[in-house]
């Protein structure tokens, strides 16, 4: 029963995803039709869909602004490496690393961030 119910709906995306890109490609479908219809030289579905891609992307298309996506790192005012108390400590639970986001179960301090011994610099130097 539940593979009826999760038909055409992939997790983690919004409901109405599915009917929107169903519609585009009907759009799509019934250009390409059309185009079989009255040109003399026909092409076929994938060359035609890769022309509408990239005539769409070469006018709306812009290149994506330099940076960091995401939300923007939280740092402590005091977690500059002043060379006294950035000591890395073990913890008893693991967390995420603060500099390469992976679990560690290491945390400096006085930043009181988990960190990976290695990534201690690398944090502390930014």
């Amino acid at each position: 029963m539940k593979t009826m119910i999760s038909i055409g709906h992939q997790s983690g995306k919004k409901w109405y995803s599915s009917p929107l890109l169903f519609c585009f490609k009907l759009v799509l479908q019934n250009a390409w039709q059309l185009h079989k219809t009255y040109d003399e030289k026909p092409m076929d579905f994938l060359e035609f869909h890769q022309r509408v891609v990239c005539h769409y992307l070469q006018t709306h298309g812009h290149p994506p602004e330099p940076g960091r996506r995401g939300r923007p790192q939280k740092r402590n005012i005091d977690s500059g490496y002043d060379g006294t108390k950035n000591v890395i400590v073990k913890q008893g639970k693991q967390t995420r690393c603060a500099e390469c986001h992976k679990n560690t179960t290491f945390r400096c301090e006085k930043c009181d961030v988990a960190l990976h011994v290695k990534c201690s610099v690398e944090y502390h130097i930014e």
